[in-house]
């Protein structure tokens, strides 16, 4: 009885919090990115009666932009709640000097940078968004999505290169070390993605390399989207929700009135009413939806996953420090491996999941270097002899470092 409590006593309120917040970012991540492939590979049958695979990169952008966007009146309705119990508690303090608790003004000093809130701002690193997001899930069509999730981490090299060039943010001796063996790490990776079949569907090597490197491209996108993004975001006044909202609400618009426009005027393969046909049509896309219930519940898993994930995400930065959060990234990334192997192994004969092979030997070795490059990057594992700047105010240090996980507010 006394162990129980012992045991009992451990799960605070705040540890279960914690343990909720990780559950739910592992879970929803999860689900993110194996529902985002199980789209590309479900037949359906679309314009003129022709059946085919859901290939649907624009579409699978305006799912995620839509989830995003739904993050804006959950924030409203928080701030909301928030106001009704303040409301409740009363105004306390109502009978302080009005600079109470503004030292400061107080004080003499020089008033704090005005903030804006105009959420027009947001629009631009979104532009970048779309273009990354687009791109990857292309990549993603002709690799597994082990491949894909561990190629990510090539987005550290190029922030890392940005961030130098443009803010300005040296490379310390340390983070060097771990960003040659991030580069490493890609290698093997993609040599493995090369060499490890697909199920379902016969790729080339080419086609495998491309999209390899359509992924990794696309992370030099995302790059420039996280530099613009601390440009331009810094003195913008809005709580992380509310920008992963208003992110949600321009990137629809930009996907529905500029790029799938333009998807349906670029030859492709996609069938269309056009002589060459597209590069995506997105009506075919909507034909194909309203066809297939199990494609509807694939996609509502997906946008609900995306929603969930960036939720959490918020949570998580909140309670977790960067540390933590690079460990996660690698725990999720392993959470998405091992359930496309249990697919592929439950359902052998289904084009979804991924094969285990002898090269699934070489990917795990260059996972197991990411992390490496993770750890190293970010100070966790130090190398001797090399200098890391122990007296660095935390605050300081936070805002002179580029992160080395991938970004979790773009939704996958």
């Amino acid at each position: 009885m006394e162990n129980l409590r012992k045991v009992g006593a451990l799960f605070t309120p705040n540890i279960i919090m914690r343990i909720h917040y990780l559950c739910g970012m592992l879970v929803f991540g999860t689900a993110t990115a194996i529902s985002m492939k199980i789209q590309l590979e479900m037949t359906c049958k679309g314009y003129g009666g022709i059946e085919h695979k859901f290939e649907k990169p624009f579409f699978q952008s305006i799912a995620m932009f839509v989830s995003m966007a739904c993050a804006l009146p959950i924030s409203y309705a928080g701030d909301m709640v928030a106001k009704f119990r303040a409301g409740r508690r009363g105004a306390e303090g109502a009978d302080k000097p009005l600079l109470a608790g503004n030292t400061t003004l107080q004080e003499g000093a020089e008033p704090a940078v005005k903030k804006s809130k105009n959420p027009f701002i947001v629009a631009v690193p979104c532009c970048f968004d779309l273009l990354a997001s687009t791109l990857m899930t292309f990549g993603l069509i002709y690799i597994s999505v082990s491949v894909f999730q561990m190629l990510r981490g090539s987005m550290v090299i190029f922030s890392a290169g940005l961030s130098f060039v443009f803010l300005h943010r040296p490379i310390r001796l340390y983070q060097g070390v771990g960003l040659l063996i991030c580069v490493s790490a890609l290698i093997l990776v993609g040599i493995a993605g090369a060499m490890i079949p697909v199920p379902g569907m016969s790729v080339t090597t080419f086609q495998t390399i491309m999209g390899c490197s359509l992924v990794v491209f696309s992370q030099l996108i995302q790059a420039g989207q996280l530099v613009t993004e601390e440009f331009l975001l810094k003195n913008l006044d809005l709580g992380a929700l509310k920008i992963v909202g208003f992110e949600g609400v321009w990137g629809s618009l930009l996907m529905i009135f500029v790029a799938c426009p333009l998807a349906y005027l670029v030859p492709g393969s996609d069938f269309s009413t056009m002589t060459h046909n597209s590069l995506e049509n997105t009506y075919d896309s909507f034909i194909c939806l309203f066809d297939s219930v199990p494609l509807i519940g694939c996609t509502t898993v997906f946008m609900f996953s995306v929603l969930a994930y960036n939720c959490y995400g918020m949570l998580i930065t909140d309670v977790f420090n960067a540390v933590n959060r690079t460990i996660f990234e690698a725990v999720r990334t392993t959470c998405i491996w091992i359930v496309d192997l249990i697919i592929q192994k439950i359902w052998p004969d289904s084009p979804y999941g991924e094969y285990w092979s002898n090269w699934s030997y070489l990917e795990a070795g260059g996972f197991m270097l990411l992390i490496l490059s993770s750890i190293i990057y970010n100070g966790i594992l130090r190398i001797p002899y090399l200098k890391y700047d122990q007296d660095k105010p935390k605050k300081e240090e936070e805002q002179s470092e580029t992160p080395i996980t991938p970004s979790d507010d773009v939704g996958v």
